[in-house]
């Protein structure tokens, strides 16, 4: 079973120096499946879900000791107004 890989420029025997093939064409029966592309996991899912959960945990942390930490802040900067900030 021969492919067609003529591209329409020039054919093997219009070309002198092409006149033998270097490179045989190789058709590949197999059909890839899922087992042929499978990469393997590493495990890193876990340490992914542990880093995200300690940021949210952080994250609302932080969120709700605002309040404890404000009079550090006022202490720290006297002349500043914290009526505005929310």
């Amino acid at each position: 079973m021969e492919a067609d890989l003529d591209s329409g420029l020039a054919t093997c025997s219009d070309l002198p120096s092409c006149s033998e093939v270097l490179c045989p064409v190789v058709v590949k029966t197999e059909v890839p499946t899922l087992k042929q592309h499978y990469y393997p996991e590493g495990g890193w899912g876990w340490i992914i879900v542990a880093v995200s959960f300690a940021v949210h945990v952080l994250n609302i942390g932080l969120h709700m000791s605002s309040g404890v930490m404000l009079p550090i802040v006022a202490r720290n900067f006297p002349h500043a107004s914290f009526g505005s900030a929310g």
